[in-house]
């Protein structure tokens, strides 16, 4: 298990959420819903493959990165990562912090825990990726 706050949001890549039933672009200074039907479709697929391989597993970075089984989720995250980074708003800095900030606070604990259990997924596939 990673040691990730909810907070850290803000200085992470930006990548797509989802809370609240919603899709968002979080990340280091960037905040925006996200409105690509191409990034939610690799997000659903990117979560289908967390919860097929299980986040317990994901969790204890026991794979190998050359194990087929974990191609397939590696691509999806890069795919995720890369709309992520495409389809940002045009905010400036200050705003877009500003935006995270009210989101997290207007999270309910439920909400907070599904959000920073989607982080340690990032994090754990992340750190796969660059194996």
């Amino acid at each position: 298990m990673t040691s990730v706050k909810i907070e850290d949001i803000m200085g992470k890549i930006p990548f797509i959420y989802e809370v609240k039933e919603n899709r968002y672009i979080i990340g280091n200074y960037v905040f925006a819903p996200c409105t690509s039907q191409f990034a939610c479709n690799y997000f659903e697929r990117y979560r289908m493959e967390i919860a097929r391989i299980g986040r317990e597993t994901l969790q204890q970075e026991i794979f190998q990165c050359c194990n087929n089984d974990y191609k397939d989720l590696i691509y999806l995250f890069r795919k995720v990562k890369a709309y992520a980074n495409i389809d940002i708003s045009n905010d400036d800095k200050g705003e877009a912090r500003k935006k995270t900030k009210e989101f997290l606070v207007s999270l309910n604990e439920q909400e907070r825990q599904n959000l920073l259990e989607q982080m340690e997924d990032f994090v754990a596939v992340f750190r796969l990726q660059n194996k």
